[in-house]
């Protein structure tokens, strides 16, 4: 197919990993939602800081109402750009706000309870993101006990969507060992969330309608719609506690 990429042995037995390389490394907008979660976030940013080898990105705070005196403090000790929304919670929202703001051509949507634990995470994300039929890339992401927490998403013909494989040990067989194989799906989380900017201001952002739960999977089956790909990888592993900013 004259791909950028050598085909490896996969993280189990009868399996392989397309290992797509770095076209160059363009910059990626990291945005990330909080609020009084100062202990959460600077773990998150330090991750990004110390444990991540891709370097061409920025940090973008959105808070929502922070009151708390630590965190404030925490955030004049930043150099990075902080933006503030004062309307009650919704991620939709704060997401597009922030992406007013971005300078990169890649949006990383990314939960503040999130912790880098590859370094290559981000660079695995990135080399995938850049094919041409890709759209949108999302994470391996892991309890603190070591089980799976996000390994994709799908859809029931009723419309609710859910977690793959949650709760199943990272190093299970499970089923079939698709946890661990790059592979396209329905949707992946927007707790660490890939996108082509050119494509996210084509659909117009996240649907603002949707504040807390499903703006994520409506964003990928928009991006399907427009004949891109919604990929997962497990080669780009982070630590997600879950729902603590709510």
């Amino acid at each position: 197919l004259g791909l950028n990429a050598v085909v490896e042995t996969g993280k189990t037995p009868n399996t392989f990993r397309v290992h797509y390389l770095l076209l160059n490394e363009p910059k990626v907008s990291i945005i990330i939602p909080t609020k009084n979660n100062k202990p959460l976030l600077k773990r998150c940013i330090e991750s990004l800081e110390n444990n991540t080898n891709y370097k061409n990105f920025e940090i973008i705070i959105i808070d929502n109402n922070t009151n708390d005196s630590e965190t404030l403090e925490y955030y004049d000790s930043l150099d990075y750009e902080i933006i503030s929304y004062k309307d009650p919670f919704n991620f939709s929202k704060m997401n597009n706000l922030a992406v007013t703001k971005a300078q990169g051509d890649y949006i990383l949507c990314l939960n503040d309870d999130t912790k880098a634990i590859d370094p290559n995470w981000l660079t695995e994300m990135v080399s995938i993101c850049q094919q041409n039929d890709v759209g949108i890339v999302g994470a391996k992401l892991l309890h603190s006990n070591g089980t799976i927490q996000h390994a994709g998403a799908v859809f029931l013909k009723s419309g609710s969507g859910f977690h793959i494989f949650e709760n199943i040990l990272e190093n299970d067989e499970g089923f079939f060992n698709l946890h661990n194989v790059i592979r396209d799906l329905s949707a992946v989380t927007g707790a660490c969330l890939l996108i082509k900017k050119s494509i996210f201001d084509k659909i117009g952002g996240y649907d603002d309608t949707f504040d807390l739960f499903y703006g994520d999977g409506d964003l990928c089956l928009k991006t399907i719609a427009l004949g891109f790909r919604v990929v997962y990888t497990p080669f780009a592993r982070l630590l997600h506690e879950g729902s603590t900013t709510i």
